[in-house]
């Protein structure tokens, strides 16, 4: 019996012992706790993660695990019937694109963006990315897809805008240019513009829009305030053909984007011959208010050549009667022959005025009516 009591720990080591294994217990009740709260915090991103989280089968595609928003973006209810219904050849558009997501899942162990349209469950279209990795224990493929179907239609619209603006772009019968905002660099032009400026299109892309503008830089910025005077969204300047001709042309201007580039489109016509027709109607119209004033001129000293000549008829011919009558060695004889001087200068300058009212001159020769008479 005393053995067997020697044996036996003593009270206070089996006093420690107890409390060791409560503390213990307490350790491993915390860290079963603490992986409830991570399975917990998983279960709960894993179920509302806006990307969807899956576990398929690589051999034939059958899905083992699927989070909510994966089953949303295959159109099921819930991630159950995701699973459940999941084949994945239902759903790849095109069957050989899941080939090859194996054949680069078995060459490479993983796949990182992986873009494929996808078939949901009531038929839509959608296109998904999809990134993951093969496990290494089994052969189960596990990984993410996002829905990238806003981003491949904004890239088919933007491709298709970008079709429609090459075609406009080239088949335009107008001249257009490309221009860098920044350096003044000539981007692209199209087939009107080649053959307008006869340079080659590598020779015209090759060259600065300073380069055919023969207008000053000072010249350019007085254009382009009198257009924000005028309210106008085209400039008048002056293009360098390759022959060395100078062209007045009339540019339209405005911005745009291509392939995320931000340039500036010119729009070119040709006035060259517009501006001849104006200068000359311009001319004319010039002469034609000359003729104006000279007819009004005209008119006003007809007029007055008029009323003067009634005036100087009496101051031209009374000198002549008076001097008939005068002797020779009169007195009055000279001063009446310089009044009758003095009015014949004044009929001159009536005869003046008469030629500039007809705008035609006209010559007085004395006649023989006996002749005419006798003719």
């Amino acid at each position: 019996k005393g053995n067997t009591m020697s044996e036996k720990p003593p009270y206070r080591e089996l006093e420690q012992r107890i409390r060791d294994f409560e503390k213990e217990a307490a350790k491993y009740k915390q860290v079963e706790e603490a992986l409830r709260e991570s399975e917990r915090r998983y279960r709960n991103i894993y179920d509302n993660a806006p990307v969807g989280i899956y576990r398929s089968r690589l051999e034939d595609g059958k899905m083992v695990m699927a989070n909510n928003r994966m089953a949303e973006m295959f159109g099921y209810k819930n991630a159950e019937e995701c699973v459940s219904k999941y084949v994945a050849i239902d759903h790849y558009v095109y069957p050989n694109m899941r080939d090859k997501l194996v054949e680069i899942m078995r060459e490479h162990g993983k796949v990182k963006n992986f873009e494929t349209p996808i078939r949901k469950d009531d038929g839509s279209i959608v296109w998904l990315q999809f990134s993951g990795a093969l496990s290494s224990e089994d052969d189960f493929f596990e990984g993410v897809a996002i829905d990238i179907t806003a981003r491949k239609l904004a890239e088919k619209t933007l491709r298709e805008s970008e079709e429609r603006y090459r075609s406009l772009f080239k088949n335009n019968h107008s001249v257009m240019l490309l221009i860098d905002p920044e350096n003044g660099d000539i981007v692209d032009a199209n087939p009107a513009a080649i053959a307008f400026y006869d340079w080659s299109y590598e020779e015209l892309t090759d060259k600065k829009i300073t380069d055919i503008n023969t207008l000053t830089n000072e010249q350019v910025f007085r254009e382009m305030e009198r257009a924000k005077k005028e309210k106008r969204q085209h400039f008048y300047f002056r293009h360098c053909l390759a022959s060395g001709d100078i062209r007045d042309v009339e540019v339209y201007s405005g911005p745009i984007t291509v392939k995320g580039r931000k340039l500036l489109y010119s729009i070119i016509h040709d006035i060259s011959e517009r501006k001849q027709a104006e200068e000359a109607l311009r001319d004319g119209q010039e002469k034609l208010a000359r003729l104006k004033k000279m007819e009004s001129l005209g008119l006003l000293a007809g007029g007055v050549a008029h009323d003067l000549n009634n005036i100087l008829a009496g101051i031209v011919s009374y000198p002549e009667l008076l001097l008939l009558d005068l002797p020779e060695d009169s007195k009055l004889r000279k001063p009446i022959e310089t009044m009758q001087q003095s009015g014949q200068r004044a009929v001159a300058i009536v005869q003046d005025l008469l030629t500039l009212a007809r705008g035609v001159a006209t010559v007085r020769e004395p006649l023989n009516l006996n002749q005419i008479i006798g003719e």
